[in-house]
């Protein structure tokens, strides 16, 4: 109860969003008393990153599904992208280097911690040559705390950031009838 208080506070639902809705989302969303919005969350040291995969945990259960890593559910959106040299595939040995200078959060704060899996961040592509590549350029956290990077076109659950604290976001899908 103490954690809680002094640091989380969760709100789940169901509709995971991909990278722009989700900044774009927590960016608009206006609070009781402050009147002011709030971003998507910064992880600056290894409590932060600790509390992240504890809300991840909350909202989905404590569970890491082993079989099926990623899994919808496993991860979230945490608001860190990469900014500089992000529109090519990188060579083998550039995988796995994590370059803070060239990643950066929504608040524009550079990225000074990181827990990026073994081997990421790999900045993998997808598409094609007439249709245009996506590179793995925005960051994921999983519930075992581990970063990996991928691509802002795949629907996640997201965190959010609002006065030092930290909210997941899944919204909450209502049908009127």
């Amino acid at each position: 109860k103490q954690w809680y208080q002094r640091r989380v506070a969760i709100t789940a639902g169901k509709i995971p969003q991909n990278y722009t809705n989700a900044r774009d989302y927590c960016s608009h969303l206006q609070w009781p008393l402050t009147n002011t919005g709030i971003g998507m969350a910064t992880v600056q040291n290894s409590a932060e990153n600790n509390d992240v995969k504890t809300l991840i945990r909350y909202a989905f259960g404590m569970k890491f599904d082993n079989n099926n890593p990623y899994k919808l559910g496993n991860w979230a959106y945490i608001g860190l992208t990469k900014r500089i040299d992000n529109d090519r595939k990188l060579t083998k040995q550039e995988k796995g280097e994590f370059n803070p200078e060239q990643w950066f959060y929504e608040d524009r704060g550079m990225a000074r911690y990181d827990n990026f899996r073994a081997r990421m961040p790999d900045q993998q592509q997808q598409g094609s040559k007439k249709k245009g590549y996506e590179y793995q350029v925005v960051v994921q956290v999983n519930k075992k705390g581990y970063w990996d990077d991928t691509f802002a076109s795949k629907p996640l659950p997201f965190v959010c950031q609002y006065c030092g604290k930290m909210l997941i976001l899944i919204l909450i899908h209502l049908k009127y009838y």
